[in-house]
């Protein structure tokens, strides 16, 4: 497998430059946590070669953004290739930044897969989005489930899916789990209570109080909060709350929402 650090201007990759590429997952990763805390960082380090390309694909840029109505030079994305019996798929791996949730233990994962697994919506997905993941016989077990609404058959897939992932050997498990990361949260720590569900527990600083509202329960500091941070982050919008703010920022703040 390989895998290629990008700055692109098309959604696909083709029309981009490579700045960095691997055949090993957890090498990229990790030189990506030790150098950038966000995709601004990797632009700093590759500008030269970023602002070459530009200027060789002004044109393009140009139309692109007055096509969309938008003012934007490129993406910074982390691509993955992974050939199996079906061919071969180039797809986007979410990329993890250095102040960002690392992903959780082994056990952790399979635990999270099972669970999310088991929601129609994210079985939908998983089918739509990473059928490069799947076998064929699991592919059939899936579309089975929805044809018939077969519970039985549902189970059968999420035990079959996840005995392969137990037998795999390191570097291919951890290239299903980052694959999933995103899908199925395995980045992030929660723990279950009776009024609903603590995210990022690891990272809750110990100055920090439990506060009591008509309507959810906040965690938060003694200082003034960001209302719009706490909009975001009630409603689990992550890609806008990782857009706008730093981790330190998120981590001030955040909402049980009561189940």
């Amino acid at each position: 497998m390989n895998y290629y650090l990008m700055f692109h201007i098309d959604k696909s990759g083709s029309n981009g430059i490579v700045l960095k590429s691997s055949n090993d997952l957890l090498e990229m990763d990790n030189y990506i946590i030790s150098n950038f805390q966000n995709n601004k960082d990797v632009i700093k380090k590759y500008e030269n070669n970023i602002a070459e390309f530009c200027l060789d694909n002004i044109k393009t840029i140009t139309e692109e953004n007055a096509r969309n109505n938008h003012n934007r030079l490129g993406a910074i994305t982390l691509f993955g290739k992974y050939t199996n019996n079906y061919g071969t798929h180039v797809f986007k791996i979410p990329i993890i930044y250095k102040n960002d949730n690392k992903l959780l233990s082994n056990a952790s994962c399979l635990k999270k897969i099972k669970e999310k697994l088991n929601d129609d919506s994210i079985l939908r997905k998983l089918l739509r989005e990473r059928s490069y993941l799947l076998s064929y016989n699991e592919i059939n077990l899936i579309n089975m489930y929805f044809k018939f609404n077969n519970e039985r058959v549902k189970n059968e897939f999420i035990e079959t899916f996840l005995n392969r992932l137990k037998n795999f050997n390191d570097d291919k498990k951890y290239f299903f789990f980052r694959a999933l990361m995103n899908l199925c949260s395995l980045n992030k720590r929660e723990i279950k209570i009776k009024k609903g569900t603590v995210s990022n527990i690891n990272s809750i600083e110990n100055n920090m109080r439990l506060q009591k509202e008509e309507k959810i329960l906040i965690i938060k500091e003694d200082d003034d909060v960001d209302s719009y941070l706490m909009s975001l982050i009630e409603e689990k919008n992550y890609e806008e709350l990782n857009k706008y703010y730093d981790l330190e920022k998120i981590l001030k703040v955040t909402v049980l929402n009561k189940k």
